[in-house]
């Protein structure tokens, strides 16, 4: 019997073991493939459970399929709970043909947990999903008890009590590794991302000034061509020329934002005021996209800040929310205070993105727009939000729109402050 515990140990383990071999350490990788594995994975692992049973007697057998259905059951949801019950309780009666009423009270229980407790279990921290599957793999073997002790004459058998910890431990296992593996991933990606953080702040420090430079002079050339008796031909290309100019400037704004610190002083802010100047310069471009802006501003809200990067950050993200709505619609802004916290939120109801592309938001390089965009004006807005000791959180749905939430410590009134440059620090993503 302890090898037939072992064993079932070993199954239901195996596949949070072979994660990281199958991602080969990719976090992307694993969010692709993250549904599908966990679905046909735990099939398998169950399907192996239920041929190496362990059996207290000639009645009565035990094994760790529901270990790999519970953990289907809360990561996936209810639809995927669902045929992950009906195929393992089908099997269950090819294979055995015993214990059915057992099974299917227990994976009933299991779809209702998926049902009211799914979207609960992940959005919870890891902690808290571990001591969860946990203490619900205990409940389930005091109900064994329970159902043994009703239904048969088997009360105090050491080999149910044996199955009872060796399922709770094992059920820990799978969930503490899961989640460590998880996170190492996540780390993992930090570290890379970090890395291309230091090449690009590197970079841009060198070449910024010396390519804007001469940016700048031809732009002034260009300009005085303009204005000379040409053709409309030769017109059109300087302006086109003087168009590309400013892009190549604005993409070396961007570089030398995130890599070179303001050497501005912070002060205190009047986020109605700024947010008021902000909406100012941007509704050119709302009107051109036929976008309405709607703020709800409270006043005397204060919030300590460089004025001019705390104006570039807004207007990356209002830029960003306006571009995604290309058909329109309504953009909305409004602050509030929460626990001494100043709340901003910005909602438009644009093309959104999935979770694949809300993941990588903030990496150099990375933009939603393709080669429209240059994948440098949100990692200026992380770098500018977390030197102001702020939070940003970022939900969107494909299809529906996208929800930006900034909050920063509350500035009590409109007085004087310390003078630190702005720049250091990492964002701080909830």
């Amino acid at each position: 019997m302890m090898e037939r515990i072992l064993l079932n140990v070993f199954l239901v383990i195996l596949p949070i073991i072979l994660l990281p071999v199958i991602t080969s350490n990719n976090i992307d990788r694993y969010l692709k493939i993250r549904t599908k594995y966990i679905f046909f994975a735990g099939l398998l692992t169950s399907f192996a459970c239920m041929i190496f049973t362990i059996k207290i007697n000639n009645a009565i057998s035990f094994d760790f399929q529901f270990i790999p259905q519970l953990y289907a059951s809360l990561f996936l949801g209810p639809v995927f709970s669902i045929f992950f019950v009906l195929i393992t309780m089908g099997l269950k009666l090819l294979l055995e043909g015993h214990g059915l009423l057992f099974a299917a009270v227990l994976s009933g229980f299991h779809i209702v947990l998926s049902i009211v407790y799914s979207k609960k279990f992940n959005n919870s921290t890891s902690d808290q999903r571990i001591f969860a599957f946990t203490v619900i793999h205990i409940v389930t073997g005091v109900f064994a008890f329970l159902y043994l002790y009703i239904t048969t004459d088997v009360h105090h058998s050491f080999e149910l009590v044996l199955w009872f910890f060796a399922q709770a431990f094992a059920a820990f296992i799978v969930i503490f590794f899961s989640e460590y593996i998880r996170s190492n991933l996540l780390l993992y990606r930090k570290i890379i991302s970090t890395e291309k953080l230091d090449i690009v702040s590197q970079l841009a420090a060198s070449i910024s000034h010396e390519v804007r430079n001469p940016l700048t002079t031809v732009r002034g050339f260009l300009q005085l061509l303009s204005k000379m008796d040409n053709n409309e031909k030769s017109k059109e290309y300087i302006h086109i020329s003087i168009d590309e100019l400013d892009r190549a400037e604005a993409i070396i704004r961007d570089y030398l934002s995130f890599a070179k610190p303001s050497e501005n002083k912070v002060t205190t802010l009047d986020i109605n005021k700024e947010f008021k100047r902000i909406i100012d310069i941007m509704k050119p471009l709302a009107n051109q996209y036929n976008v309405l802006i709607d703020a709800t501003l409270q006043k005397d809200l204060f919030v300590i800040g460089e004025q001019q990067s705390f104006q570039q950050c807004f207007i990356n993200i209002i830029k960003n929310s306006i571009e995604a709505m290309d058909k329109g619609g309504t953009l909305s802004i409004s602050t509030t205070v929460k626990s001494d916290r100043i709340i901003i939120k910005i909602h438009d109801n644009g093309i959104g993105m999935t979770k694949q592309q809300l993941e990588r938001i903030g990496e150099p390089y990375y933009s939603t727009k393709g080669s429209k965009g240059t994948g440098l004006g949100m990692m200026v807005v992380f770098k500018i939000v977390a030197s102001m000791e702020g939070r940003i959180d970022i939900n969107s749905e494909l299809g529906k729109g996208t929800e930006i939430v900034t909050s920063f410590p509350l500035q009590k009134s409109k007085s004087a402050v310390r003078e630190v440059p702005i720049g250091e620090g990492d964002p701080e993503i909830c």
